[in-house]
């Protein structure tokens, strides 16, 4: 029989473990346990606000976004939540071409919310044709607890495409 090097090592730890010490281990398991109010999985006390879709309220943590090479650039698509904390999304591009010294300066742009539980759109333009890109969306939102300052949370990636 062959024995693999992390197979022999293995066999090697059981070998030294004496056989007093290995009775001696205790394992400890949990009973089981239901919340009395709220907790994942369990009915929540208070009955969520009306939103679209049965997405969690709040800002999103991921979306999926769409994205279609156009001329000189990317077409993207998302959806948006019915959430009013959601301000606006931020979407740049960045140029996978190796580089020696430090990496070029994002240019981010900004598309405002217009419609709620939605799906929404933006033409990225002005990228290189040919040269390989990884779109990122971020989405900017409001504390409801400090609704004066802003957010923002990376929600969606291409992954790697080429601007047409």
């Amino acid at each position: 029989m062959r024995r693999t090097p992390l197979l022999a090592a293995a066999l090697v730890a059981l070998a030294v473990v004496p056989a007093s010490s290995a009775s001696a281990v205790t394992v400890i398991v949990p009973r089981p346990h239901t919340p009395s109010a709220g907790g994942i999985g369990y009915p929540h006390p208070e009955k969520p606000r009306p939103n679209c879709g049965g997405e969690p309220v709040g800002a999103p943590d991921s979306a999926q976004l769409s994205t279609k090479p156009a001329a000189k650039g990317f077409d993207l698509t998302w959806a948006t939540p019915e959430d009013t904390n959601v301000v606006s999304y931020r979407v740049t591009a960045l140029d996978q071409t190796l580089r020696a010294g430090p990496a070029p300066k994002l240019q981010w742009f900004t598309v405002k919310v217009t419609k709620r539980c939605s799906s929404m759109g933006f033409k990225l333009r002005g990228l290189k044709t040919g040269v390989y890109y990884d779109v990122w969306l971020d989405v900017v939102f409001t504390r409801p607890y400090d609704p004066k300052t802003t957010v923002d949370r990376t929600v969606g990636r291409s992954g790697v495409m080429v601007a047409g």
